[in-house]
């Protein structure tokens, strides 16, 4: 084949290379794409020579190679004989890496691959396409890096593969299929070369289920493990594997079967050498067959290496027998560390119970070695000492019930005031009969003899204590089961965990309008335009002009009974005058299909769904011309059958702020603000609307996605950090009150042990939404203890406010009028109250665990202000 390789720069095309030879691509799945040929230098040919150059284009034509680009990046002369340059030139995709990305997330939950590629996109030549269905992740620390770096990132969090198509890459679950090609030993294949490994193999597995939970004694198994058939008692490669959320044996067994299905044999790489082979590339499957040495299989390129103009060199292949491992192979996160968290609970509950056992075992022992000891009247030295010994033991059981007793009723999650003051009431009782025993006993021995008084009330105390100890027994246990509900809901994550993301595709509108030629006076019977040919003969239709001269800056509807090529006649309706540069047309408003992406979510009554991606095609948008401000809402919600649901609610011209909540039952998904209104609905009547320099209404579609039911919840400490004071995840109301010229500090529990924290900050009205067109994003750090490396306390935020302005802050800033402070009054729309600092520290309350602390200022002189924050935060 001739070679017809194309040299090219930002000017255009250079020159062809005809010269060019031992031309080579090399294509690695995921990996390395670069294409490689020498270039002899000869008389007369010295300008093509001389402008292999680094950074120009070397180009296939279309039919070859599909017409992709490549990137001079080395250029190598070498003189053996003759003098020659030896060129490599990568894909032009890979010049990605030539460029930085500045913008870092340091935490974002629920993030699609769309998403984060436009990010990653934007400003640059590049493009992307997104293939198949991917599950939304938690994003951390990503960014400031080359963009390249950063999509390679991306793949490896998404568990996808890339395509590169010049400027553009295809973001896919698989790049390649079947290619149905055939390599055969003795046909087109020339060389075979097998590499085998064993690193990851298991013949033996031990499975392990909930709570240690094995196979033993599931359909007669004495054994906790199971074997592969190609297990061999001389060659054992054994292994163990974990699934913490399962509780049945038949399960725990299938499971298994499954992993050791994918791990019993070696995993094989095959070199392969073959005549051309039109059809196959990167990722494809094909068929090997060798009889000489018994291979029959099907395997995925991972590598090829080819000569597009030189049909004697061989094409080469390096081949994968073994089966990637997909999503259905693995248990779903967010499930398992529910059920994780419902592990630390059941542990933590059997611990609760054995030292409230513990104490009552302590106080029967006492109470028994004192009625033995008071039954002859006179207490003996020896006597004195065992009860003293006994009152010792009862005291150290009872100063470790007083410690879970102080973590229970502090709990973050003991929210129910009746159960709570019903354990308050209940400890009081026992530490007052406590203490009346201890007295009681004490008055008694005191004079070595015992008087039956002195034992009936001993006897007595005894029998009272044991009461309050029941009843405290009893509240102990209320409040617990309290508490470990409302951690589970709040932690372990009622709502979306993952998915669920709004977005619009196939956006129409067709617009008909024409733009008026005259001025228009109020009452006149002719309306003036530039041309009338898409209207109907006659009927309805709206004028408008920039300065929406109608009342409360409506759209003013008219009726026409005729019309001209350039005129509507017969014009009733319009009482209000409009300028030149107004115009008339038909009320049309966008269409656009409105999509859910795939979702993971746990309902209010505990179950657990995926549902698939759904669609609402050709959804009507916009708003009404009748609408006072101009808007409408779009909601969309999860119904308690687990299926998507869409639907319109109005906005009574703004005082309406949320769309309703969704049926009992239901979980939100988020809204969406459609229409031409200028303002969102904030409670009060708007008026504004948005209209072009003719008065055209202006739509648009503003997306908010309810982020409160898509935190990641789950707990991933001890036992003794869950729901007592504070917790790695969780969210909260914070009602701020702060008087004039007055500091207010208020103390959130975060946990133990925690240096750093991510925090989102938006005004919460009561409603059950929350603000979501201001707020704040803030990191804060924890300073070492005495400020040892002279490094103090980190924190950065990112905020919008209520006028719209955006910023970041690195630390606290001193700017008028507000003085020193953190975040503006603004970004919670209030006017004189700042967060003043934010910092990490020990919780007041609890020195051994640690506490955000939030210090708000108001800097007026008279006013008080008072409002609700939404606090969501996640702890490290």
């Amino acid at each position: 084949m001739t070679n017809c390789l194309e040299l090219w720069d930002e000017s255009g095309r250079l020159a062809y290379l005809p010269a060019a030879s031992s031309v080579r691509v090399r294509e690695v799945l995921n990996g390395e794409y670069f294409l490689s040929f020498r270039y002899t230098r000869m008389r007369g040919d010295e300008e093509r020579y001389n402008l292999l150059e680094l950074g120009n284009e070397i180009r296939f034509p279309s039919g070859i190679e599909e017409g992709q680009r490549f990137t001079i990046r080395k250029a190598e002369e070498q003189n053996s004989p003759k003098v020659y340059m030896q060129v490599e030139a990568h894909h032009v995709f890979f010049n990605l890496g030539r460029l930085h990305h500045d913008d870092f997330i340091d935490f974002a939950a629920a993030q699609t691959p769309a998403a984060l590629l436009t990010q990653l996109f934007t400003g640059t030549p590049f493009s992307f396409i997104v293939s198949g269905s991917f599950l939304p992740q938690d994003i951390f620390e990503w960014g400031e890096n080359n963009k390249l770096a950063l999509l390679h990132e991306l793949r490896e969090v998404f568990s996808a593969e890339l395509s590169f198509n010049n400027y553009t890459v295809t973001f896919t679950n698989r790049k390649g299929g079947e290619s149905g090609q055939l390599i055969r030993y003795r046909k087109n294949e020339k060389s075979i070369r097998r590499t085998v490994h064993d690193n990851d193999r298991i013949t033996r597995l031990f499975g392990y289920g909930k709570d240690g939970l094995t196979i033993e004694g599931l359909a007669g198994r004495t054994e906790k493990y199971i074997d592969s058939s190609y297990y061999e008692p001389a060659r054992p490669f054994e292994g163990k594997m974990t699934w913490p959320e399962i509780d049945n044996k038949a399960q725990l067994l299938t499971a298994m079967q499954q992993y050791l299905a994918a791990t019993e044999l070696p995993r094989e790489s095959y070199e392969v050498e073959t005549l051309k082979i039109q059809g196959v590339g990167v990722g494809d499957n094909v068929t090997v067959i060798n009889e000489k040495l018994g291979y029959n299989l099907s395997a995925r390129v991972y590598e090829h290496e080819r000569y597009p103009f030189d049909n004697r060199q061989r094409p080469h292949f390096v081949l994968g027998n073994f089966r990637d491992r997909y999503i259905s192979d693995y248990l779903l996160q967010y499930r398992r560390k529910q059920r994780e968290y419902q592990a630390i609970v059941d542990r933590r509950t059997a611990e609760l119970e054995q030292q409230q056992g513990e104490l009552a075992q302590a106080q029967e022992d006492f109470e028994e070695y004192v009625d033995t000891s008071f039954a002859d009247g006179l207490i003996s030295e020896a006597e004195q000492k065992a009860i003293a010994e006994h009152k010792l033991s009862l005291a150290k059981e009872k100063a470790d019930v007083d410690a879970e007793y102080a973590k229970i009723y502090n709990s973050l999650y003991l929210v129910n005031t009746t159960l709570k003051a019903a354990l308050q009431t209940a400890k009081t009782n026992y530490d007052a009969s406590y203490t009346a025993l201890i007295a009681s006993i004490d008055a008694a021995i005191s004079d070595s003899g015992i008087t039956p008084a002195e034992r009936a009330d001993v006897n007595a105390k005894f029998a009272d204590l044991s009461t309050k100890l029941a009843i405290l027994r009893q509240a102990f246990e209320d409040s617990w089961g309290s508490i470990t509900q409302t951690g589970l809901d709040a932690i372990a994550g009622k709502g979306i965990h993952s998915g669920g993301i709004i977005r619009l595709e196939n956006r129409t509108h067709n617009v008909i309008k024409t733009l008026l030629t005259t001025a228009y006076t109020g009452g006149s019977s002719t309306i003036n335009v530039a041309s009338t040919a898409d209207f109907p003969a006659s009927g309805k239709a709206y004028i408008n002009d920039s300065l929406s001269p109608g009342t409360l800056g409506l759209i003013w509807e008219f009726n026409y009974t005729g019309k001209t090529a350039t005129s509507f006649t017969g014009v009733t309706g319009v009482s209000f005058n409009y300028l030149s540069s107004g115009s008339v047309f038909l009320w049309t408003r966008p269409v656009a299909d409105v999509v859910v992406s795939a979702v993971e979510v746990v309902m209010p009554d505990g179950s657990y769904k995926l549902i698939p991606e759904t669609r609402f095609n050709t959804q009507t948008l916009g708003a009404g011309a009748g609408d006072i401000d101009g808007l409408e809402f779009r909601y969309l919600y999860i119904n308690s059958s687990g299926v998507v649901q869409y639907a319109s609610a109005g906005t009574a011209g703004g005082e309406i702020t949320y769309p309703p909540n969704p049926p009992a039952g239901g979980v939100r998904l988020g809204f969406m603000v459609v229409g031409y209104g200028r303002e969102d609905p904030d409670g009060t009547i708007r008026v504004l609307k948005e209209v072009d320099a003719n008065g055209y209404p202006v739509f648009k579609e503003r997306i908010y996605h309810d982020i409160r039911y898509r935190d990641e919840r789950s707990v991933r400490a001890d036992g003794s950090d869950v729901a007592f004071g504070g917790t790695p995840y969780g969210a909260q109301s914070l009602a701020v009150s702060c008087g004039p010229k007055t500091y207010q500090t208020y103390y959130v529990p975060v946990g133990k042990g925690r240096r750093s924290l991510n925090l989102s900050l938006t005004l919460d009205d009561g409603s059950g939404y929350d603000n979501y067109n201001y707020g704040a994003q803030l990191t804060v750090g924890r300073k070492a203890a005495n400020n040892a490396d002279g490094k103090g306390r980190s924190l950065w935020a990112t905020y919008t406010d209520a006028d719209n302005v955006r910023g970041h802050v690195s630390g606290q800033r001193n700017t008028s009028p507000y003085g020193v402070h953190v975040l503006s009054p603004r970004v919670w729309g209030r006017s004189y109250t700042m967060l003043y600092d934010a910092d990490l520290m020990p919780d007041p309350t609890d020195g051994s665990a640690i506490a955000l602390k939030l210090t708000f200022y108001n800097y007026h002189n008279s006013t008080t202000e008072s409002f609700n924050l939404k606090l969501n935060w996640h702890a490290l």
